[in-house]
């Protein structure tokens, strides 16, 4: 119970905003370790992973989940271990990591997919559909996007929708198909409706992108500029880099050498911050 208690405290209190990330679950981490509560022990780890990534320590965030997925697997929680899979695999795609997160993917998706858990199955395959993306496999992930969309529409969760369509636009933009990305992405965030706000940065992203590739500089530039606002306001530097990739290269469209290497320079810096490989940001921004 004092474990369960303060998990909950700590969750409260980040949720309200109160400075200090995971002090408690430390603490719960403890009592666990000490006890030998391992069913517990996994919840408290993947719990960290998840706020060190939400305060861009991904080196952290990764080491936090796979111990948490280890402890899972060791005590025979196998929709546990799937869905911190999911987690540390995302993590790890954004890092560059590609064919590790596809072997977490695989495994979890193999769990998943026999446990029936729809909504869980379709977070897997978005980041599976990313994977696909980074290996050039653009059909592929155009494909799998738009299906785990309609399916999670189907489920009423929208905005997880808007996310797989996302990943359909940013394959469409690769293949040298902007305009149809654009209404892929209008269509997405119209059904998310008011949810789609949280989803900005990555709606400009790939808006941008698209902007970027059929020429049209100026609209390009304005929607990075609110994406990078908006990423700041969230604090998603991930999002913000891959912006600034997209500023660098508006800015070299346009001239101004010196701005788009500042720019670069600016998304370098953040990306080295979360441990991504300079290849990575590269790949990440190829639809650019």
């Amino acid at each position: 119970r004092l474990v369960l208690a303060l998990v909950f405290l700590d969750t409260v209190e980040i949720y309200m905003g109160v400075p200090g990330l995971g002090a408690r679950h430390l603490e719960a981490l403890q009592i666990c370790v000490d006890e030998q509560l391992r069913p517990l022990e996994e919840v408290v780890r993947g719990n960290l992973g998840t706020l060190a990534s939400f305060a861009g320590r991904w080196p952290e965030a990764a080491e936090w989940y796979t111990t948490a997925r280890e402890v899972a697997i060791e005590v025979g929680k196998d929709f546990g271990a799937a869905e911190t899979g999911v987690n540390l695999a995302e993590l790890l795609i954004n890092q560059g990591r590609i064919e590790a997160a596809e072997n977490l993917l695989t495994d979890a998706l193999r769990v998943l997919r026999a446990s029936g858990a729809a909504l869980f199955i379709a977070q897997g395959e978005v980041q599976l559909a990313r994977v696909r993306l980074l290996r050039g496999e653009h059909a592929a992930a155009e494909e799998l996007g738009a299906a785990t969309a309609r399916r999670l529409l189907d489920l009423d969760k929208a905005t997880s929708a808007l996310e797989a369509s996302l990943v359909q636009a940013d394959a469409m933009i690769r293949e040298g198909r902007p305009e149809e990305a654009l209404t892929t992405i209008d269509a997405a965030e119209r059904a998310a409706s008011t949810e789609a706000a949280s989803s900005l940065p990555r709606i400009c992203l790939q808006r941008s992108r698209a902007l970027l590739a059929m020429g049209r500089f100026a609209e390009a530039e304005e929607l990075v500029g609110t994406g990078i606002r908006a990423a700041r306001e969230t604090d998603v530097p991930y999002d913000e880099a891959l912006l600034l990739r997209v500023l660098s290269r508006v800015r070299r469209h346009q001239g101004d050498d010196t701005g788009a290497a500042r720019a670069w320079e600016d998304a370098e810096r953040i990306l080295h911050s979360l441990g991504v490989s300079t290849v990575a940001a590269t790949e990440a921004a190829a639809g650019t």
